[in-house]
């Protein structure tokens, strides 16, 4: 299928038109094949799904579109044919950069993207993380007092939202220590250090998540 356009371009330009022709004919002729490869090129090297858009537009539209105006604007010149090759030169190349510029928007756009997404996945990964080192340490719990201390801070992690920001990353990182002292005083055996842990990992996280209803 890609290779229709250019078999029936190329049998048509060269059939109607023959071979003999102005530099700014071929300049057309050039812009017209390469426009096309951006087509082709494009579908190839974008990932699935529509990507970012770049003033409402995806990057395969905005190649489409570069290819149509080129084929509109390459046609005209074609069949025109100056004698001098300066504008249609340059009217191609101003098109052909304003291409380039969306090209370069898109990929840092996808960039921006990829990186919100990987945060994203490291913020639920904290939350998961978090939530699973302490539902561990249940089952090595025999007072039931101690216990109930460390579901209200399996609860309150359980149900945290997973979104986060700058605003919030030291509680984070004061609830992960406060787990760290929960293990070890569940490994020592410590009762008083475990409720302290536990209770600290409720007040830390409780404090991260009204710093994010606030946030919003």
């Amino acid at each position: 299928m890609a290779l229709i356009f250019p078999i029936v371009f190329n049998v048509a330009f060269f059939v109607l038109t023959g071979t003999e022709h102005p530099v700014s004919v071929w300049t057309a002729y050039a812009f017209i094949q390469v426009a096309y490869m951006l087509v082709l090129l494009t579908s190839v090297a974008t990932t699935p799904g529509p990507g970012a858009p770049v003033f409402g537009f995806t990057l395969g539209t905005t190649a489409g579109a570069y290819f149509v105006l080129e084929l509109l604007v390459g046609l005209v010149i074609i069949v025109l044919a100056p004698a001098t090759f300066d504008v249609a030169l340059i009217v191609q190349v101003v098109l052909a950069g304003i291409f380039v510029f969306l090209w370069l928007a898109h990929h840092q756009a996808n960039q921006h993207t990829a990186q919100r997404m990987e945060r994203h996945a490291a913020e639920r990964e904290y939350v998961r993380e978090a939530t699973a080192r302490v539902e561990s340490l249940l089952g090595g719990i025999s007072d039931r007092g101690v216990r109930r201390t460390v579901e209200r801070a399996y609860d309150v992690l359980r149900s945290s939202p997973t979104r986060s920001s700058a605003a919030v990353h030291g509680d984070e990182q004061d609830i992960l220590a406060s787990v760290n002292r929960l293990e070890r005083a569940v490994s020592d055996g410590n009762v008083q250090a475990i409720r302290d842990a536990a209770q600290h990992v409720v007040a830390a996280t409780e404090a991260r998540n009204r710093k994010l209803r606030t946030s919003r």
